[in-house]
């Protein structure tokens, strides 16, 4: 009896340990206080200032947050890419900045790239340059001359694009969603919220799919882009 209690012992001590270091090492745990895992709050009502690609007057809106320099949304984002295309009548699909700069030194920076890139009309051109070459400018010195290769192939106005990286309106934009993420207490990135709730994205893309096409209804309008995947 003795033995078999120690056995029990060890075995949630063994359990309890892995679970903890898995939480520690998981970039998806939520924020804690005093060890208390905080729940999700509500995020900011799409406007005018964000970036959207689709049908603006969807009955379905989903919103991102995402850190260019983050792998797992780079491993996401052919996969929402693929999941816009598909739906590209059916939803209006909303691109908000979390940057996560404890971790990724270059988000920051990459996040304003995109900015300055939109000033120009060219948001999701830069959005696809910055996670196609992610391995590129992620591991360089200096990110800034792989973001003018990116706005240079994109025929953007360099002198324009790297007066504009400095720009005081490009860099409140970045910190009012990075403040709205973290005042949702988000768990990292990439978040995807779906008309206003929070997707968990461990279910999987397929059904995401199902659930869009449950809350697009009989919408069929027109799709009119503020940009557009390629």
């Amino acid at each position: 009896m003795r033995n078999l209690l120690i056995f029990v012992v060890l075995f949630i001590g063994i359990v309890g340990g892995i679970v903890y270091l898995g939480r520690g090492q998981n970039s998806s745990s939520g924020p804690s206080v005093n060890g208390t895992q905080q729940q999700v709050g509500s995020i900011p009502e799409v406007t005018d200032t964000d970036h959207f690609v689709g049908n603006p007057n969807a009955n379905v809106v989903i919103v991102e947050y995402s850190d260019f320099q983050c792998p797992g949304c780079k491993s996401a984002y052919p996969v929402v890419k693929e999941l816009i295309v598909n739906n590209i009548e059916k939803v209006k699909f909303v691109y908000r900045h979390f940057p996560l700069t404890t971790i990724h030194k270059h988000a920051e920076s990459a996040a304003y790239a995109s900015e300055a890139a939109a000033k120009q009309g060219k948001f999701w051109e830069m959005h696809d340059k910055l996670f196609d070459n992610q391995d590129q400018w992620s591991k360089s010195k200096d990110p800034v001359v792989h973001y003018l290769n990116y706005a240079a192939d994109l025929q953007l106005n360099l002198d324009q694009f790297s007066t504009d990286m400095e720009n005081q309106e490009v860099k409140d934009k970045v910190a009012r969603d990075l403040e709205s993420a973290l005042a949702a207490n988000l768990p990292g990135t990439p978040s995807l919220f779906v008309n206003g709730g929070k997707y968990d994205l461990n279910t999987g893309i397929a059904p995401l799919q199902g659930l869009i096409d449950q809350l697009a209804g009989e919408d069929t309008s027109v799709a009119t882009e503020s940009g557009q995947p390629n």
